[in-house]
């Protein structure tokens, strides 16, 4: 319809309008909401690749850390290169064997628990009113 004079327009007409601008609108939001979307993830995308090229490296920063250290323990102790990295090969096991023991006693067994034992105090109250309104 292409009357822009409102007054000449019946009530019928007008809602119809206003339901075709409104559903517009709508679509319009959720293309709009897509690109956005969209464009946060493709950031996203490229962000997550900079921090991947950033621990890649620092990581070979500290291979190339290790490295130095077995060096510089074999030469001030005079061992064998094989043998300055087999200790820091144990001393490395060794701490992160405890590590990982220590993080395995603080997983959570029963996650919740606080909020579970209120639930259920809570439930428990609710109970005792409905039976004192029983009554």
């Amino acid at each position: 319809m292409a009357v822009t004079d409102y007054d000449q327009l019946s009530l019928g007409d007008l809602g119809q309008r206003l339901g075709d601008t409104l559903q517009d609108l709508a679509h319009k939001q959720v293309l709009l909401a897509k690109q956005e979307a969209n464009e946060d993830l493709q950031r996203a995308i490229r962000a997550a690749i900079w921090l991947g090229v950033g621990v890649v490296l620092v990581l070979f920063g500290v291979v190339c850390l290790l490295f130095a250290l077995v060096a510089a323990t074999a030469a001030l102790s005079g061992l064998p290169l094989w043998a300055a990295a087999l200790i820091w090969l144990l001393i490395f096991a060794v701490i992160g064997a405890i590590c990982l023991m220590v993080g395995k006693g603080r997983i959570p067994l029963r996650p919740l628990s606080l909020t579970r034992a209120t639930l259920k105090e809570d439930l428990e109250w609710a109970r005792q009113r409905l039976i004192l309104r029983e009554r």
